[in-house]
C-alpha cells in the first residue's frame, strides 16, 4: 500500500499528545507475500531493521529540525534543544510528568480487524519538559505544515531499504481520480492487496440478512424506526475490533489461506521469485536517470510550479523525494536521500521568497538556535518563481491589450434584442453587460463574475449567439469533461476541456487541430467557463495559443467560490488589478431574502446568518446526529419528489451517507439487493444512483456523441456479471461501464463532497458544516445549490447543558460555528497578491502586537505576574486573591498594574482603593473581581507619545525595571511600528470608511474633541487589524469575553456612535416592570428574589460596558456590535 503520514491530535486526563500513523510505500498488505516456503521468517527479519531505520531517521530529523515550542495562540516559537522527550512509544504515562517509555521499536503489521497491514505508530508528546523542570507546548503546526514531506521522506527511507535489503523493483501505480500515484512492489497482486478491504459490503450483506428474518417474522416490510435499528445493528455486528492476539506464525499462515482464495495457491508461493526478477527499465526511467542534479531540479520545480502560485519548503522537500526514490529504482548504488536533498536545495536556489522580512528584527534574547524570530513559525514561509511571476503579469497585460475578435455594438444590441422577444425571461441589465463586454469588449483578455444563480448560463448563450452573429466563433472551454458537455449543451457550441485543446495543439496531428472542436483562428473567441478552477500555468498555455492564432480569451467564474488547488488565484488577480463585468441579480431562489442573504454569505458578512438562523434552516449538534438528520431530511423530500442532495466534506462522510440510503432503499424495497463493489467500498445494484469519477472517452453513448465523465449521474438498469448497464440522469444516454471501472471509479451518487457539487442546481440541499475545517467558500458553494431551500447542519461538539436556555445556547453554539467558517477563507491567491499580502501582514497588528506584548512581559519582565501577585495577596483576603488570581481575567489586571507601577505609582495603594465592602457582600453582584478591579483602577495616565498608542497596550518600560538594553529598544521600536500603523489605519478610515463606521459621528473640527475622536477610532481600528477582522458590516466581530483589548475597542466604540446607549433608558424600564411584581408578591421569598434582581439590573447598569457587555454570556438575539 502507498505510504503515508498522518497525524492526529488526542487528549487523555491531563496530557495531550500527537499521534503519528505510517505506512510505507509497498509494504502495506503486501508484505506477507515476499517469499515463498521457509523464506518468509528471513525476509521478514531482512525487512524489519529497514522499516526501523526509516522511522527512526524521520523522527530523529523532525526532533532536530522541526520541534518548536510555542507559547500561546499567539505566542512566541522556541526550538526543543534543552528539553526532554519530544517522541514516545507506547509509553507509560506518568500522571504529572507526560509520556514517558522507550521509543517504539516493533511496527504493526496488521489493522485492527487483523488484515495485512504494515505500519507505525509514533506517540509525539505536545508537552515537553525543560531541564528547567517547566513543561512547554510543542507547536502543532509545525508538525501538520511538514506532514507530507515527513511522510515522503519515510517512504523513500523505507523503499530504499527493502530494496537494498531484497532486491526487489519499486513501480508507480495509480490510486484513482485526483491522487497520485504510489509506489508498489512490483510483482504483488493488485487483486490481493485490495481483497482485504470489503468492510461496507459486509454491512449490507448483514443489513439484509437481518430485513429477510425480520420479514419472516412479521410477514411485512420493516417500518423506517426498525430499518434504522437494523442497520445499526448490522453495522455493530459487523464491526471488527481489536482480536484476540495471534502469534505471527498464526497470522501468517491464516493471510496465506486468504491469499490462495484469491489468487490460487501456485501464484502465491511464486511471489518470492516474482518480485525479484530484474525488470525491463522503461525508456522514461532511463532518461530520468541520466539527469543532472540541475536538471532534476528543474523538474521538481517545474511541477510544484503546476500545482501551486506560492509553496512551503515542505512542498519542494516533498516533490524531491518522490523524483529521488524513480531515480534510485533505476541507478543502482545511488542514495536516494542524498538525491533528494541535493534537488531540494537546487530548487530553493531557483526560488522568490514571498513571505516579508521582518520589519523589527529581534534581538538574540528574541531569536531560536537558527537565528530565526521566536516569532515566525518555523517551515512555514512561502516561495514562488520567476515563471509564475511572468504569467500573473502577461495575464494581467493581455486584460489590457485591444486584440482579438469583438462584434459590431449594432449587432450585439439586435442579437439580444431577438433573444428577449423570444423568452419569457429577458435578460436583466447585468447580464446584457457582462455579454455585451464578452462579445464587443475588443480586449484580448476579459473576465466576467458570476455569483451563484445569477444566470451565468444565460448571459454566455446570448454572448455566444452574437459573436456568431457577427461571423466568429466560441469554443468553449471547462475544467472537467463532464462540464464541457454540459456547457456545450447549454449554449449551443463546441465544448472540451482546457488541457485537451492544449494536448491537441502540443502534440496532435494537424488533421485533428484543423478539426470543427479544435480549430482555433483570428474568429475564435475562447470561454472558459469556471476560471478559478484552472492553474495559472494553464492558462498560460490557453493564452499563448490565442496570441499564436490571433484569438480572443474570456473568463467567466467566480473567485468566491470553490478553486482548484493548483488554480493559483490567476481570476481574482485579474480582477482586482483590471476590473471585471459582473452579474449581480440572484434568480435562482423561490425566496428572495434567501437571494440577499446568498450574496452576503458569498462576502462573509456574518449577517448573513440572520436569515439562515430566522428561516430555521440551520441544525446544531454532534456530527452523528447532525449526519442523521441530513439523511432523516433529504429522505423527506426525496418522498416528496424533490430533487435533493446531501453534502458533506469528506469522502468518508459521503461515502456513509451514501451508505445509509442505500440501505433504506433496500428495505424499501427501491434498489436491487445485490450489486457490484464500488471504489467507495458500498454496493450498487438494480436502480440505484451511481456516479463516474473518471473521464473515459472509450465509452460512449447517444450514437457516439457523448462519453463517460467525471461527475455524471447514472441509473442502474442492470448487472450483466459485473458490468453495469447504466442509463445517464442527464443525456438519457445507455451503455456498460466494465466492472474494472465499476470498481476503480464509480461510487453512489445520493450524496457529493462540497467540491463536486459546485455548478449544480437542486430543489433543496441539505449540508454538514464542520467549523474546524468548512471554509467560506465551500458553505457558499453548498448553501448556494437549491433553489427551494439550502440547511446547515453545523458541528458542534459540546455538551449543552439540559436547562431552560439549552435552545439558545444550542442557536449561539450554532452561530459561532458558522461565523467562525465565514471568517475562514480558503481560496487560493497569486503569487503577486500573497507578496502584498505578506507585506500587509509584516506591517499590521496582529503581527506587531502579539511580539510586543510577549517580549515585554516573558523577556524583559518576566518577573511581572508573580510581582503583581505579591501585591494582590498582600492586599486582599486570601480568599478573593486566590479568586483574583484564578480568573480568566488576572493576566489583564497583571498587566494593567504593572503599567502604573512603570509610571512610578504605589500599585499597593491603588488596589487598595478600589476595593469595596459591598463588593463581598451577601448582596454582592460581583462575578468577577479581576475584571471589576480592572475596570475601576482604569489605564494609566499617558505622555502625549504614548498616547497613540492603543489604550490597552501596555507602553514601553521608560525606567529601568528589565536588564537587558537591547529588548528595551527593541521594545520602543517595535512601539514605533504599533503607533505608525494605528495613525495610518486611522487615516485611511478618515478618507475610505467602512459600511460598518456609517452609525459614527464624523471627525471633529476641534482639536481636542479631534484627538480622543481619532484615539476611539485607532482602537477600534486597532482591535480589527489585531484579529484581522474583515466583516464590512460587524466593527468587532464576535463577542470576546475576557479580552482587555475588546472591552477598550467596545468602549470607544461606543463613544464614536451618533446614538445614545439606550442600556440606562432599558434598565429603567425593566427596573419598573419588577418594582410592579415586588409590590404583588405573595410572600417574603419571592420579594427578596424580585429585590434582588432589581439590585443586579441597577448595577449593571451603572457598572461600564467591560462588566456588563465583555464578560456575559452571549445569548440570541446578540447585540451587534
Amino acid at each position: 500500500m502507498g505510504g503515508d503520514v498522518r497525524a492526529d491530535g488526542h487528549r487523555d486526563g491531563d496530557g495531550t499528545h500527537s499521534h503519528i500513523e505510517a505506512s510505507g510505500n509497498g509494504c502495506g498488505s503486501g508484505h506477507p507475500f515476499l517469499t515463498n516456503g521457509q523464506g518468509t521468517e528471513a525476509a521478514r527479519r531482512r525487512i524489519r531493521p529497514g522499516i526501523h531505520t526509516g522511522k527512526e531517521r524521520v523522527r530523529a530529523l523532525g526532533s532536530r529540525r522541526h520541534g518548536h515550542l510555542r507559547a500561546g495562540a499567539r505566542g512566541p516559537q522556541r526550538s526543543l534543544a534543552g528539553h526532554r522527550r519530544l517522541a514516545r512509544n507506547r509509553g507509560r504515562r506518568h500522571p504529572r510528568r507526560g509520556w514517558r517509555g522507550r521509543p517504539g521499536r516493533h511496527p504493526r503489521l496488521c489493522c485492527h480487524c487483523v488484515r495485512p497491514h504494515l505500519h507505525t505508530h509514533v506517540a509525539v508528546s505536545t508537552k515537553v519538559q525543560g531541564f528547567d523542570g517547566k513543561w512547554r507546548s510543542l507547536d502543532g503546526r509545525v508538525l501538520h505544515a511538514l506532514g507530507v514531506a515527513a511522510s515522503e521522506r519515510y517512504n523513500t527511507l523505507v523503499e530504499q531499504e527493502v530494496r537494498n535489503r531484497l532486491g526487489v523493483t519499486f513501480v508507480d501505480e495509480t490510486r484513482g481520480r485526483n491522487k497520485r500515484s504510489v509506489r508498489e512492489i512490483a510483482g504483488i497482486s493488485r487483486e490481493l492487496r485490495d481483497s482485504f478491504s470489503s468492510r461496507r459490503a459486509a454491512i449490507e450483506d448483514a443489513y439484509e440478512t437481518l430485513v429477510q428474518e425480520y420479514v419472516a417474522k412479521h410477514g411485512r416490510t420493516p417500518p423506517k424506526t426498525v430499518q434504522l435499528s437494523l442497520a445499526q445493528r448490522a453495522t455493530l455486528e459487523t464491526r471488527e475490533g481489536k482480536s484476540a492476539p495471534k502469534s505471527l506464525t498464526r497470522q501468517r499462515a491464516e493471510w496465506r489461506l486468504a491469499a490462495v482464495r484469491i489468487i490460487g495457491e501456485v501464484a502465491v508461493d511464486a511471489i518470492g521469485t516474482t518480485v525479484r526478477q530484474r525488470r525491463q527499465v522503461s525508456a522514461q526511467d532511463q532518461n530520468l536517470a541520466a539527469l543532472s542534479i540541475d536538471e532534476l531540479a528543474d523538474r521538481v520545480l517545474h511541477t510544484v510550479e503546476d500545482s501551486r502560485a506560492t509553496w512551503r519548503r515542505s512542498h519542494v522537500a516533498a516533490e524531491a523525494q518522490r523524483i529521488a526514490r524513480t531515480f534510485a529504482n533505476v541507478s543502482p548504488g545511488v542514495d536516494a536521500q542524498q538525491i533528494a536533498e541535493a534537488v531540494a536545495q537546487a530548487v530553493m536556489a531557483r526560488v522568490i521568497a514571498v513571505t516579508a522580512p521582518t520589519l523589527n528584527p529581534v534581538p538574540e534574547a528574541l531569536q531560536r538556535q537558527d537565528g530565526a524570530s521566536v516569532y515566525r513559525v518555523h517551515g512555514t514561509e512561502r516561495f514562488t518563481s520567476e515563471r509564475i511571476l511572468a504569467i500573473e503579469d502577461s495575464l494581467i497585460d493581455a486584460a489590457g491589450t485591444v486584440a482579438g475578435f469583438a462584434v459590431d455594438p449594432a449587432i450585439f444590441a439586435t442579437t439580444v434584442e431577438t433573444l428577449n422577444a423570444a423568452s419569457s425571461y429577458p435578460l436583466d441589465a447585468s447580464q446584457v453587460d457582462l455579454a455585451r463586454r464578452f462579445a464587443s469588449g475588443g480586449r484580448l483578455l476579459e473576465v466576467g463574475i458570476g455569483p451563484a444563480g445569477t444566470g451565468k448560463t444565460t448571459a454566455m448563450r446570448a454572448f455566444a449567439r452574437a459573436v456568431e452573429a457577427g461571423g466568429g466563433r466560441v469554443l468553449a472551454l471547462a475544467p472537467t469533461a463532464a462540464a464541457s458537455t454540459v456547457l456545450a449543451e447549454e449554449i449551443k457550441v463546441e465544448a472540451e476541456t482546457a488541457h485537451k485543446l492544449v494536448d491537441v495543439h502540443r502534440n496532435g496531428s494537424p488533421e485533428q487541430q484543423e478539426s470543427e472542436q479544435y480549430r482555433i483562428d483570428s474568429s475564435t473567441v475562447l470561454l472558459i467557463d469556471e476560471a478559478g478552477m484552472a492553474s495559472t500555468p494553464l492558462l498560460a498555455d490557453v493564452l499563448e495559443l490565442a496570441q499564436l492564432h490571433g484569438a480572443a480569451i474570456r473568463l467567466l467564474g467566480d473567485p468566491a467560490q470553490l478553486a482548484a488547488v493548483e488554480s493559483g488565484g490567476a481570476l481574482r488577480l485579474i480582477e482586482q488589478r483590471v476590473g471585471a463585468s459582473y452579474l449581480d441579480q440572484v434568480h435562482r431562489f423561490v425566496d428572495v431574502e434567501e437571494a440577499a442573504a446568498s450574496l452576503l454569505l458569498r462576502d462573509g458578512a456574518s449577517s448573513s446568518l440572520d436569515f439562515y438562523v430566522t428561516a430555521d434552516r440551520t441544525r446544531g449538534g454532534i456530527r452523528q446526529s447532525m449526519l442523521e438528520e441530513i439523511y432523516v431530511a433529504w429522505a423527506a423530500d426525496r418522498a416528496d419528489h424533490r430533487h435533493s442532495i446531501m453534502v458533506a466534506g469528506t469522502n468518508e462522510e459521503v461515502a456513509a451517507l451514501n451508505a445509509r440510503a442505500r440501505l433504506d432503499l433496500i428495505g424499501q424495497g427501491a434498489v436491487g439487493k445485490s450489486g457490484a463493489l464500488l471504489h467507495d467500498g458500498n454496493k450498487a445494484g438494480l436502480n440505484d444512483v451511481i456516479v463516474t469519477r473518471q473521464n473515459d472517452r472509450k465509452l460512449r453513448s447517444n450514437q457516439g456523441k457523448d462519453f463517460v465523465a467525471n461527475g455524471d449521474l447514472w441509473t442502474i438498469l442492470g448487472d450483466e456479471g459485473g458490468d453495469l448497464k447504466v442509463k445517464s440522469l442527464r443525456h438519457g444516454g445507455v451503455l456498460t461501464l466494465p466492472a474494472e471501472y465499476v470498481a476503480a471509479h464509480v461510487e453512489l451518487g445520493y450524496a457529493a463532497t462540497i467540491n463536486r457539487v459546485q455548478g449544480m442546481t437542486v430543489d433543496t440541499s441539505h449540508i454538514l458544516v464542520d467549523p474546524q475545517s468548512t471554509s467560506r467558500e465551500q458553505l457558499y458553494v453548498a448553501a448556494t445549490r437549491g433553489r427551494e431551500s439550502n440547511r446547515m447542519y453545523a458541528v458542534v461538539e459540546e455538551t449543552l447543558e439540559v436547562d431552560a436556555h439549552a435552545p439558545d445556547h444550542l442557536r449561539t453554539s450554532i452561530i459561532d460555528a458558522l461565523t467562525a467558517v465565514l471568517a475562514r477563507e480558503g481560496a487560493e491567491r497569486s503569487a503577486t497578491e500573497e507578496i502584498q499580502r505578506e507585506q500587509d501582514a509584516a506591517a499590521s497588528l496582529s503581527t506587531l502586537l502579539p511580539a510586543y506584548e510577549d517580549a515585554l512581559a516573558r523577556v524583559y519582565d518576566p518577573d511581572q505576574i508573580g510581582r503583581m501577585e505579591a501585591v494582590v495577596r498582600d492586599v486582599l483576603d486570601v480568599g478573593i486573591a486566590d479568586r483574583v488570581v484564578n480568573d480568566e481575567a488576572w493576566t489583564h489586571l497583571a498587566s494593567r498594574l504593572a503599567a502604573h507601577e512603570a509610571r512610578g505609582a504605589d500599585v499597593r495603594a491603588q488596589l487598595a482603593a478600589v476595593v469595596r465592602v459591598e463588593d463581598t457582600g451577601p448582596d454582592s453582584t460581583v462575578d468577577s473581581f479581576a475584571k471589576i478591579y480592572h475596570h475601576r483602577i482604569g489605564a494609566p495616565t499617558l505622555a502625549t507619545g504614548e498616547s497613540a498608542l492603543p489604550t490597552w497596550v501596555t507602553p514601553p518600560p521608560v525606567g529601568a525595571v528589565g536588564d537587558n538594553r537591547e529588548v528595551r529598544d527593541w521594545l520602543h521600536a517595535q512601539a514605533d511600528l504599533i503607533r505608525d500603523r494605528t495613525a495610518a489605519l486611522v487615516d485611511a478610515a478618515a478618507v475610505a470608511p467602512e459600511p460598518w463606521s456609517a452609525a459614527l459621528r464624523p471627525q471633529p473640527d476641534d482639536a481636542s474633541l479631534r484627538w480622543a475622536w481619532r484615539r476611539d477610532l485607532g482602537n477600534v481600528l486597532a482591535f480589527r487589524d489585531l484579529n484581522q477582522i474583515t466583516d464590512a458590516e460587524s466593527p468587532l466581530g464576535a463577542m470576546r469575553t475576557g479580552e482587555d483589548a475588546y472591552a477598550a475597542a467596545a468602549e470607544s466604540l461606543e463613544r464614536l456612535r451618533v446614538v445614545e446607549d439606550n442600556t440606562a433608558t432599558e434598565a429603567r424600564r425593566r427596573i419598573a416592570e419588577l418594582g410592579q411584581r415586588l409590590s404583588g408578591a405573595s410572600d417574603a421569598e419571592a420579594k427578596v428574589d424580585v429585590a434582588k434582581r432589581v439590585r443586579q439590573i441597577h448595577d449593571r447598569a451603572s457598572e461600564p460596558a467591560y462588566q456588563k457587555d465583555v464578560y456575559s454570556a452571549p445569548i440570541r438575539p446578540r447585540p451587534k456590535i
